[in-house]
């Protein structure tokens, strides 16, 4: 939330110096890149909504059982495990692991010149970013953070989705998947169905993070590092915007009603 506040908090300042760089007067043509641009971050927004909202329904039984001398029990229903579990917090971590390099070679800004660790400080800072006039080291940095958006999704969904806990919670309510057996059979279904899920999560957040401001960039004419909403900006606003919505009709639902007033 805090973050999704700085956001739209700072988002008219970056707008406005954005359309301030790029407009000269010239007319129409000025506002081509920032049409471009628009229609762009409309349309990932409606995919990052339906990736967002997307899951993978897992079929669940229940078996019957007698309960007060009336049998109860044997309902279908079914599992959702969502195609992006992990939310923004992959992306965080590999933006803090990236950002790691040059927050060091900040340390040494005041070293002696000509020092073997001032030389290297300044390589890191001049080179480590993804705006970098070194072509190859602006690939390697976005391979690497890539890499790290991907092998985080899964760190992430591994820690906060526990297998072996909803395969105990679906024995001990006697509900079953169909053809599977319960306990330790459940257990691995589930961590295959949910790696194959979460490879599509992870190659959605690497697009996001990636691919798709460097795409926009091409497209729009806007430079990279003057794009104030960029795809990580967008999916943080809306995860956060879909978040507080579930969280909001979840307690309509249950009917919490806490009134500000005693």
């Amino acid at each position: 939330m805090i973050i999704f506040a700085g956001i739209i908090g700072r988002g008219p300042q970056g707008v406005t110096a954005v359309f301030g760089a790029h407009t000269t007067g010239g007319g129409l043509a000025d506002y081509v890149p920032f049409i471009i641009f628009g229609l762009i971050a409309l349309g990932m927004t409606a995919v990052i909504i339906e990736v967002q909202q997307a899951v993978r329904k897992i079929p669940i039984q229940s078996a019957q059982r007698v309960a007060g001398g009336r049998e109860v029990g044997r309902r279908a229903s079914f599992l959702p495990l969502r195609v992006n579990h992990a939310g923004v917090i992959p992306i965080i971590f590999a933006i803090s692991v990236m950002f790691l390099p040059t927050i060091i070679a900040n340390y040494f800004t005041g070293a002696p010149p000509n020092t073997w660790y001032y030389n290297a400080a300044a390589w890191v800072r001049g080179n480590f970013s993804p705006s970098t006039p070194n072509v190859p080291m602006a690939i390697t940095y976005n391979a690497l953070y890539f890499l790290f958006t991907f092998g985080f999704t899964y760190f992430y969904t591994a820690i906060t989705f526990d297998v072996n806990d909803v395969a105990d919670n679906l024995k001990r309510y006697s509900s079953f998947i169909p053809g599977i057996r319960p306990g330790r059979p459940t257990a691995d279904y589930l961590q295959a169905v949910m790696n194959r899920v979460t490879f599509v999560g992870a190659i959605f957040l690497g697009f996001i993070t990636v691919i798709l401001p460097i795409a926009t960039s091409k497209i729009s004419g806007i430079n990279q590092q003057q794009m104030y909403l960029g795809g990580t900006a967008i999916l943080i606003v809306v995860g956060v915007a879909l978040d507080t919505m579930k969280q909001l009709q979840t307690q309509l639902v249950m009917r919490q009603y806490r009134g500000f007033i005693k």
